[in-house]
């Protein structure tokens, strides 16, 4: 999944978010039983590309790193063919909740140009890198 995240909160203790993106999603091992295979000779398409949507909130823990927390509402659907035949779409629209340990890429403020204009507010675009379980 490859997202665009707005934090929109810098609340003492945790900073929450909303983010949209697009989601791939390979289906690498699917299997029919016999009966099936005889009777029908299944097959899906492989690849599923579909939008998805997040909220959630980093928790800082000092030095840089944080706890992270989130639900992603995801769509994946691929066609379902028998005989070499498209003859249906399986569709799958599941939520996918997940926590995380990461660290921050970058936390300085903006600060004022030499013209007095405010800079980029880092924070804002900063990035973490979050494992997933």
């Amino acid at each position: 999944m490859l997202s665009l995240q707005y934090h929109f909160s810098d609340l003492p203790g945790f900073r929450q978010y909303l983010g949209a993106g697009l989601n791939y999603t390979r289906f690498s091992d699917v299997s029919f039983n016999a009966a099936a295979n005889t009777a029908l000779q299944p097959s899906i398409k492989k690849n599923s590309f579909g939008f998805a949507l997040q909220a959630g909130v980093d928790v800082p823990v000092g030095g840089g790193w944080l706890l992270n927390a989130d639900a992603k509402k995801v769509q994946l659907a691929t066609d379902v063919s028998s005989f070499g035949s498209k003859v249906g779409n399986f569709a799958v629209d599941p939520w996918l909740l997940s926590l995380g340990f990461g660290r921050r890429f970058c936390g300085r403020r903006g600060s004022a140009a030499a013209d007095g204009r405010r800079a980029v507010d880092a924070d804002q675009i900063a990035g973490s890198v979050v494992a997933l379980w």
